[in-house]
């Protein structure tokens, strides 16, 4: 089995509807690199792809998460 692992991104859903609570990681993720990239997971590995966040690591599209401002370049 091919696992597809697709990258997070720094615009989410809070920049947009700061009330937004928490969120599916795959619908949590609205920049453009983000969204082409799960849009590409969703249609050659329907059920077999996750975001790596650099917040919470390895996530499962459904995995309610809530917003957080950290990125890979972040020391710690």
């Amino acid at each position: 089995m091919t696992l597809c692992v697709v990258t997070c991104g720094k615009k989410k859903i809070w920049d947009r509807h700061p009330v937004a609570g928490p969120t599916p990681a795959g619908g949590a993720y609205i920049g453009s690199l983000a969204r082409k990239c799960i849009e590409y997971a969703e249609q050659f590995y329907p059920n077999h792809w996750c975001i790596l966040s650099a917040n919470y690591g390895f996530l499962l599209p459904d995995t309610l998460i809530e917003n957080y401002n950290i990125t890979w370049g972040d020391e710690g």
